[in-house]
């Protein structure tokens, strides 16, 4: 079973900042800064392949540590924890994985989408 760590405290300031404010400042630089219409098919795929890098890492290197983690685990997150909660966590991130390609498709047609209305506008504004 899941638990937090005894010392977590939710709604702290920097529990807002990482987990609201961040991902709310990483979209509106999205919506308002990047360039639209350059994503390519294969970008939903590289945005996970730093995630599930680091999830081998910590599959990988937790039989080699010697000084567990504050909660008393090998592992950097407790839901990761394969001495707790059995070999079938590795598994997780394969659901998580799917869900989050099919976000990154969501937001690949809307950045698609956004290029082609951003094109439509400056052809519209150089004819007249």
């Amino acid at each position: 079973m899941f638990t937090m760590h005894p010392n977590y405290r939710p709604f702290t300031l920097s529990d807002v900042l990482v987990h609201y404010i961040t991902p709310l400042m990483a979209l509106a630089d999205w919506l308002l800064f990047d360039p639209k219409g350059r994503y390519r098919w294969f970008h939903p795929f590289a945005w996970l392949s730093l995630p599930l890098a680091y999830q081998l890492f910590a599959v990988i290197r937790a039989p080699f540590i010697t000084a567990p983690t504050p909660s008393g685990s090998r592992y950097p997150y407790l839901f990761i924890d394969i001495d707790a909660l059995g070999w079938g966590v590795v598994l997780w991130p394969l659901g998580m994985a799917a869900g989050l390609v099919a976000l990154g498709y969501a937001l690949y047609g809307i950045n698609h989408l956004l290029g082609r209305l951003a094109t439509r506008a400056q052809a519209h504004k150089a004819s007249t």
